[in-house]
């Protein structure tokens, strides 16, 4: 199914993505359905999103080919389906899914064939996975601990293990482009702050410190900026920080939610969730680095 563009009328192809969004002030609606569509995610060649929706009725994982803007639905077995990432080949996306009340397990879909895997079984949630930069490892949440932890897995298999271990809880985990770290919420500052930890040991580093909530980070792909969203204004907003710290920028301004920040490959854009037409649809905008607005 082929969708408008909300501020175009037009179909916007790949080639002439970068063109629309300076002529809309460097923002374009890619999807526009009745259903909620939420947690974008950019394929690591730049040329799908992969975002999860409710159309059909229930949570599921679907795709748009930003050549021809056609969107397909990811043939997975179970409702439910959440957070989501690519494996870095683009072959496999990871993804959680709802087995029995609010618990959920890590499973895997190959793109070609759909065959689908499940990776962890535990009686405890397992949810927002990320794969590392090789794809050899994955980072997840878990509460098997007893809080929510952030926790990494060999693709192989093997018992998975510990990385955080304070009371508070720890969220979202992205690993930097780099290998090297991973970036995380945690409330254990009293709210929610966006967080470091470095996979070579030593304490977790505070980036954020906001009396509202930060949430929901991602590393762009060199590594030097960290978008999450915050609503620090009242309501939720994208917001840009310097991974070594810094000032927060503040990149969109809707009275609408903007949520679930992911940079594009190549670093020249974020996609992201708005409900700034009404239901939660999928948006493009220019990173502030290459954008006066």
């Amino acid at each position: 199914m082929r969708y408008l563009l909300g501020l175009t009328a037009i179909m916007v192809s790949a080639a002439s993505l970068a063109e629309a969004q300076e002529v809309n002030h460097s923002l374009v609606r890619i999807t526009s359905h009745e259903a909620d569509d939420f947690h974008p995610r950019w394929s690591p060649d730049g040329q799908v999103i992969a975002f999860a929706s409710l159309r059909g009725g229930q949570a599921g994982v679907w795709t748009m080919r930003l050549e021809d803007m056609e969107v397909s639905r990811v043939p997975t077995e179970r409702s439910g389906d959440m957070y989501l990432d690519w494996s870095p080949d683009g072959g496999v996306l990871v993804f959680d899914a709802q087995e029995t009340g609010a618990r959920s397990d890590l499973f895997a879909i190959a793109l070609e064939g759909g065959r689908e895997v499940r990776l962890t079984d535990h009686p405890a949630t397992d949810s927002h996975a990320s794969f590392s930069p090789d794809g050899a490892q994955l980072v997840f949440v878990s509460n098997r601990s007893g809080s929510y932890d952030i926790w990494t897995m060999s693709t192989s298999g093997g018992d998975p293990q510990r990385v955080t271990t304070d009371p508070g809880s720890d969220i979202h985990p992205r690993w930097s482009p780099d290998g090297s770290r991973i970036v995380f919420t945690s409330s254990r500052s009293g709210n929610s702050d966006i967080w470091i930890v470095s996979l070579s040991g030593g304490l977790p580093t505070q980036l954020t410190s906001h009396s509202a909530n930060d949430d929901v980070a991602d590393w762009s792909p060199d590594g030097s900026y960290i978008a999450f969203m915050s609503d620090r204004t009242g309501n939720q907003d994208i917001w840009v920080v310097p991974a070594v710290g810094g000032t927060a920028v503040q990149y969109t301004f809707d009275a609408a939610d903007d949520a679930y920040p992911c940079f594009s490959p190549d670093g020249q854009r974020i996609a992201f969730a708005s409900r700034r037409s009404g239901g939660s649809d999928i948006w493009v905008l220019q990173h502030p680095r290459q954008d006066n607005h």
